[in-house]
C-alpha cells in the first residue's frame, strides 16, 4: 500500500473521539476562563503599567475619587474608603476631586465623564 503525498487535513474520528474524551474526562478539572475576567486582568494590567511609568518619571498618580450613590444619600463612607486607598496607594487627589452619581451607570458619551478621563498634563505611552 502507498501512502499519500498529501498532508493529512482534518480531523478523523479518532481524532474527534480523543478530544471528546479528553474535555469530559471526570478525573481532571477543567476551567475555562471567562472574558469578563480576562478583560477586568488586562485592564488592570494597563493600569498598573500606566502607574509604574508616572512613577518612573518621579510622579505620583493624581485621581478623581468616585462613588455610586444610591438614592439620595451622599456615599461619604464609600468616598472615604476610596480616599484612605488613594492615600496608602501614595497617589494624589485634591480637594473637591470626588465624584458620585446619584444616577447609577451613565452614558459614557455624558460630559462630565469627559472631566474625569482628561488628564491634568497629558503623558505619551509609547
Amino acid at each position: 500500500m502507498r501512502q499519500g503525498t498529501n498532508p493529512h487535513r482534518g480531523q478523523d474520528w479518532m481524532d474527534e473521539e480523543r478530544v471528546f474524551q479528553a474535555r469530559h474526562d471526570l478525573s481532571e478539572v477543567h476551567v475555562s476562563t471567562d472574558p469578563v475576567v480576562r478583560l477586568m486582568k488586562a485592564r488592570g494590567d494597563v493600569l498598573d503599567n500606566r502607574i509604574a511609568q508616572l512613577w518612573a518619571v518621579g510622579r505620583a498618580p493624581r485621581v478623581c475619587l468616585y462613588a455610586l450613590a444610591t438614592g439620595c444619600q451622599e456615599p461619604t463612607h464609600s468616598l472615604e474608603w476610596a480616599r484612605q486607598f488613594v492615600l496608602r496607594k501614595g497617589w494624589q487627589t485634591g480637594t473637591g476631586q470626588a465624584v458620585s452619581d446619584r444616577h447609577g451607570a451613565t452614558d459614557p458619551s455624558d460630559t462630565r465623564w469627559l472631566v474625569l478621563r482628561a488628564p491634568a498634563d497629558p503623558v505619551r505611552i509609547r
